[in-house]
């Protein structure tokens, strides 16, 4: 019998505290939020990437897995509305790696680090005797006040999401497939090279509109799943309204994949699934319609939030959409 990621998280965790006296937000959550001085708390997260589950080193150079995994990190401070500060890194490094390839490895690190001014302040080091490890620690920063979670949300509201999905999930289809020409480049550097979205999490933070946040990793489905089970509410996705380009669904058909399926559970976008305040939905559309060009990607409005529980996602005429799993998980 396997379990699952989040049967093993609930097991684990069962009993433990969520928050005291200082933590604000313990187990469940994107970040760990302590309170700090003067208003200001601090987001704590981590995260791991193993070599054969997460990446294979045949398909990415080590800058490469370097940047992605601080980026995936930083995309869970950006997912609270949080400016990222400092990470450490602990690193298994399997024998006879180049040392030329343990340094692409951090300066791809360092790389994402610089474009967010972040520090590196420790870790560790060790041998690894089945392939490249890799847990990487972030630390950040959000005035309380400011922090958004996954609880929050509530029937009414309505739900958004930043740039394109599925778009990683093509890639990672296009790499198995050994896909590599012009047309699938930009869906394979979606894969290996996300750009967490920071500036954005920080506006929607500081709009006083957004009810919960959330980023997308395990797949869009499964990551509204979390946010409704925080909230205990339902959420109905407008599959007609993701956003899928045409260049998407011929190449997601030549992977013989199904482009809105890859949308709604592919997993690994790093994007940011929200919801609005259903009075403060239409105030939320006009302010950003004026912020819009400095994100550099789009923002758009796919669903809302019902009573009830669940994700539903329903076509352009209201017919129910079966999900035959929502995303990716671990299985032990």
């Amino acid at each position: 019998m396997y379990l699952n990621e989040f049967e093993l998280i609930k097991r684990i965790t069962h009993g433990v505290k969520i928050s005291d006296g200082k933590l604000i937000q313990g187990v469940g959550d994107d970040c760990a939020v302590i309170a700090g001085e003067s208003g200001i708390a601090q987001l704590l997260t981590t995260d791991a990437l193993f070599e054969g589950i997460h990446f294979k080193k045949e398909w990415m150079i080590p800058r490469a897995i370097g940047r992605k995994a601080l980026s995936v990190n930083i995309s869970d401070i950006a997912a609270m509305g949080g400016k990222p500060l400092y990470y450490l890194v602990s690193v298994g490094i399997p024998k006879g790696m180049p040392d030329k390839d343990i340094e692409n490895l951090f300066e791809g690190m360092a790389q994402v680090a610089m474009a967010y001014r972040m520090v590196l302040i420790g870790g560790d080091t060790c041998g690894s005797g089945n392939g490249l490890l890799l847990s990487l620690t972030v630390i950040g920063e959000v005035e309380h006040s400011r922090c958004v979670f996954r609880k929050g949300a509530k029937a009414g509201d309505a739900i958004f999401i930043t740039g394109t999905l599925g778009e990683a999930a093509l890639g990672l289809a296009c790499l198995s497939n050994r896909l590599r020409n012009m047309e699938v480049r930009d869906f394979i550097k979606r894969h290996d090279d996300p750009i967490p979205r920071v500036l954005a999490g920080q506006w929607f933070s500081a709009s006083g509109c957004v009810s919960s946040m959330i980023d997308v990793s395990d797949g869009l489905a499964a990551d509204l799943m979390h946010i409704a089970e925080a909230s205990g509410v339902g959420m109905r996705i407008g599959a007609d309204k993701i956003p899928l380009s045409n260049e998407f669904k011929s190449c997601a058909g030549n992977c013989g994949k199904d482009p809105l399926m890859l949308a709604l559970t592919g997993g690994e976008d790093y994007e940011l699934a929200f919801t609005v305040s259903g009075g403060k939905t239409d105030l939320f559309e006009k302010m950003l319609r004026v912020v819009m060009p400095t994100f550099r990607h789009a923002v758009t409005r796919i669903g809302e939030v019902v009573e009830g529980s669940g994700v539903l996602a329903v076509d352009a005429h209201g017919a129910n959409i079966p999900l035959h799993s929502l995303g990716f998980e671990h299985k032990f």
